[in-house]
C-alpha cells in the first residue's frame, strides 16, 4: 500500500493578497518541475489578467524549482497582488511509478495537493500548459455538489481509444488538465492511494498514466463541464467561447 503521508519538505509563501474576505478566494493548483516554471507563470498571469476583480491563491507543488524561478514567482505575486504558495517535496513515494518523456514524475503531483491543502472546499487543478482567455466566473460558480471532481470530456478519438483500453463501459473519458477537486470528497474516497495503487499494480495498462487511472478510479464520480473550460480542439468550438485553452499538442 502506498502511503499518503508525503508532506512538503518546505513551504515558500509569497503573500500579497488582502484576506479581508477569505470566502471569496479562488484556489488554483499546479504540479510542475522547473522545466514548466515559465509555462506555469504564464498560466497564472493569464488568470489574473482576465479576472482582475477575483482574489486568487495559487498553489504550486514541485521538487526542483531553481532560485531564479522562485524569485520570479515572488515578483509575479507582488505584481498581481495574489498569494503564491510553493510546496517543495521529495517525491520518493512516487519514484517507482512509470513516466514518459512528456509525462515526467511531476504529472503525479496533482494527487498530493488535496492532501496538503485540506482547509478549503474546492481546488482547481490546472495543467501548466493551459491559458485563461477570458473571465472564469461561470466555472468558479458551478457547484460540484457530491461529485469528487469536475472535468471536461476528452476529444472523441481519445474517448473511444481509452475507454476500450481500460474496459470502461458507459463512461465519458475526461482530460485531467483541468480538474475541479472537491477536497473533502477526494480525501474521503482515498483517491490518492486508489489511483496510485492501480498504476503500481499494472503500469503497462496506463498509456496516459495518471489520467487513465483517474478515469478508472473516479468512474461515476465526475461532474462534466463544457469543453470551453478545457479546450483541446479549437476546430470544434467557436473560438470566442473558449475560456481555458489547453495547449496539449507537442511541441507547444
Amino acid at each position: 500500500m502506498l502511503s499518503s503521508k508525503n508532506k512538503p519538505n518546505n513551504i515558500i509563501k509569497y503573500t500579497y493578497l488582502s484576506h479581508d474576505n477569505n470566502s471569496n478566494i479562488i484556489h488554483i493548483g499546479y504540479g510542475i518541475d522547473n522545466n514548466y516554471a515559465r509555462c506555469c507563470a504564464t498560466s497564472i498571469a493569464s488568470f489574473c489578467i482576465n479576472n482582475p476583480n477575483q482574489n486568487f491563491t495559487f498553489h504550486i507543488i514541485t521538487n526542483n524549482l531553481s532560485l531564479s524561478s522562485k524569485e520570479k514567482y515572488n515578483l509575479l505575486a507582488k505584481d498581481y497582488l495574489i498569494d503564491i504558495y510553493i510546496y517543495e517535496i521529495n517525491p520518493k513515494e512516487l519514484s517507482n511509478l512509470p513516466t514518459q518523456t512528456h509525462l515526467p514524475i511531476a504529472t503525479y503531483f496533482r494527487f498530493l495537493l488535496p492532501l496538503i491543502i485540506k482547509d478549503i472546499d474546492i481546488l482547481y487543478y490546472i495543467d501548466a500548459d493551459i491559458l485563461c482567455l477570458q473571465n472564469t466566473s461561470e466555472l468558479f460558480n458551478t457547484p460540484l455538489n457530491n461529485y469528487i471532481i469536475g472535468a471536461v470530456s476528452d476529444i472523441p478519438k481519445m474517448n473511444k481509444k481509452r475507454n476500450k483500453a481500460l474496459n470502461l463501459q458507459d463512461h465519458i473519458y475526461f482530460n485531467a488538465g483541468m480538474l475541479a477537486i472537491n477536497i473533502k470528497k477526494w480525501i474521503e474516497f482515498d483517491t490518492f492511494n486508489k489511483v496510485l495503487n492501480v498504476i503500481h499494480k499494472n503500469p503497462k495498462r496506463f498509456s496516459y498514466l495518471d489520467q487513465d487511472a483517474l478515469n478508472l478510479v473516479l468512474h461515476n464520480h465526475i461532474k462534466y463541464f463544457n469543453s470551453k473550460f478545457n479546450c483541446l480542439d479549437i476546430s470544434k468550438i467557436n473560438t470566442n467561447d473558449i475560456v481555458l485553452l489547453h495547449l496539449a499538442a507537442h511541441p507547444k
